[in-house]
């Protein structure tokens, strides 16, 4: 992986590299796969049916891909979404939203709301508690966004039982970037120094936030956490998003959220998604046995 750095990256390389996540985790042909796309609301994605049939009490997880606002998809999340769902024998509901530069974050997010509240109105779940949300890299910022919006415009039923965040992307002021995110990117495998350049290029990243007065409008560790929903946080000590991911746990802890933050020394950005690591297993086993625990608890 470390080669790929000494090649500059582009759009198109990334939205390619990011949807060949399904080599990794091939989607499983025993769960039925059904295709959202809802006219009157706009809402697109893919729900994958990873229940048993037979479970009454449905549960679904609300997935949120990453890949830096530029890049990800659907398709090649089913796959992994399956590796966390099935054994918690929930459905998965992966969520589309669109890309910048084509777009800009908050029309990620507006994306993001309107697919949660298709689910919670679908009729597959009976309220929010059903509902798990997991976010990957800029991906859980988008989830951070989505309760910090139904905390504050939705009743508090409609909050989802957890949010599980992976190396979220929480920070996009690039006047005042983390020490980790300034400095991490020389030696981390996934954020390498071209990934980086990239993203941080000022015309990308004014595409991605719709202008210079919004720069600080449009990140969630800016914004309030209270009411959010027990919350975990996963990064690696050696990563790009560490120091605004330790951020993020210590505000939400403050504002009366519970809170984890769980993480490892050593590992590179979204580690999780590079399955011939024994610490990704090892890590999204941990992260599936803290969901079972949130909805077992709520059932009790």
């Amino acid at each position: 992986m470390w080669g790929a750095r000494l090649f500059p990256m582009t759009l198109k390389r990334m939205r390619f590299g990011l949807s060949q996540i399904c080599c990794n985790f091939p989607p499983d042909d025993k769960h039925r796969k059904e295709l959202i796309n809802d006219e009157k609301t706009g809402v697109q994605g893919i729900y994958v049916h990873s229940a048993p049939e037979s479970e009454k009490n449905k549960r679904v997880v609300f997935w949120i891909y990453g890949g830096a606002f530029l890049s990800g998809d659907c398709a090649g999340n089913i796959g992994l979404s399956e590796s966390v769902a099935a054994p918690l024998s929930a459905d998965v509901f992966i969520v589309n939203y669109r890309l910048c530069p084509e777009s800009t974050i908050d029309d990620a997010v507006s994306d993001v709301v309107a697919g949660y509240s298709w689910l919670l109105s679908s009729g597959r779940v009976s309220s929010g508690s059903s509902i798990q949300v997991l976010g990957i890299s800029s991906g859980g910022g988008l989830a951070v966004r989505l309760c910090q919006v139904l905390a504050a415009t939705r009743p508090p039923e409609d909050m989802p039982a957890s949010q599980a965040l992976i190396c979220p992307w929480v920070h996009y002021d690039w006047h005042s970037l983390y020490p980790s995110m300034l400095g991490n990117h020389v030696h981390d495998l996934v954020v390498t120094q071209s990934v980086y350049e990239y993203v941080n290029r000022r015309d990308v990243i004014m595409a991605m936030v719709g202008g210079e007065e919004n720069r600080l409008k449009v990140s969630p560790l800016g914004k309030s956490m209270k009411g959010l929903p027990r919350t975990l946080t996963v990064c690696s000590k050696h990563e790009v998003t560490c120091d605004e991911d330790e951020a993020l746990h210590e505000k939400l802890g403050k504002e009366g959220v519970e809170a984890k933050l769980l993480q490892r020394e050593y590992m590179c950005h979204v580690w999780c998604l590079v399955p011939m690591l024994p610490e990704a297993k090892e890590t999204m086993e941990e992260v599936g046995e803290w969901m079972r625990e949130t909805w077992e608890g709520k059932r009790k």
